[in-house]
């Protein structure tokens, strides 16, 4: 057994962004890993009042595990040179429990409130693969 653990900066990205009575707008760049292949992806992101469900899809020939994840929540002010005292921006990350088969997908939630507004601007929320680890065998094979 071959382990390989790769640390990308974009795998994938999902950019999501609110707006009362406007539908989310969906950004997703999935670049080609080392190997040529997209091995892990961000697909079908769902922006819930008090969550956000996304699917990861391995689309690589080996097992992935270890599947990191980021969430931003990042603020953008109306006024830029003049900004508020309290930036109610965060980040997180988090790890899957779950390995992913080759061709398979796992669906994630992470909990929040994603459905403020604020009148002195708005909120994007970005979801990506930020690392994983690669499980492949010499035969390509998993063993028993």
């Amino acid at each position: 057994m071959r382990t390989r653990f790769t640390t990308l900066a974009l795998v994938a990205g999902c950019l999501l962004s609110t707006a009362p009575a406007v539908a989310s707008e969906i950004v997703v760049s999935t670049p080609v890993s080392a190997g040529g292949f997209d091995a892990a992806s961000i697909r079908d992101c769902r922006m819930e009042p008090t969550q956000i469900r996304c699917d990861v899809v391995n689309g690589s020939r080996a097992e992935l595990r270890d599947v990191q994840i980021a969430v931003r929540r990042e603020y953008r002010w109306r006024n830029e040179f003049h900004p508020g005292d309290d930036n109610p921006g965060w980040s997180a990350v988090l790890a899957l429990r779950e390995s992913i088969p080759p061709g398979g997908s796992v669906t994630f939630t992470y909990p929040g409130s994603f459905a403020e507004t604020r009148s002195d601007g708005d909120f994007r929320t970005s979801v990506e693969v930020i690392g994983y680890t690669e499980i492949s065998y010499p035969d390509g094979r998993p063993r028993s």
